[in-house]
């Protein structure tokens, strides 16, 4: 018997943004400070942010979920 894993409900929107390295750290504060506002807001689910895994790469992805599209939207 396979027993299935519930899964978590919602809709997830995906950033992808390029951010030149002399930016990173008012990137990062600006960032922490977005996502404590998305929080706050009737729906959040969860934010998980990928930051670049080189120094050169300058392309953070953020995938932003929220339980509906209408909530997600506002």
């Amino acid at each position: 018997i396979i027993e299935e894993k519930s899964r978590s409900k919602g809709v997830t929107e995906v950033f992808v943004t390029k951010i030149k390295a002399t930016d990173m750290g008012a990137y990062r504060q600006w960032i922490g400070k977005i996502h404590e506002a998305e929080a706050q807001f009737p729906g959040f689910q969860r934010v998980y942010v990928q930051s670049p895994n080189t120094p050169s790469d300058d392309t953070w992805i953020t995938f932003l979920q929220f339980d509906t599209v209408a909530h997600l939207e506002h």
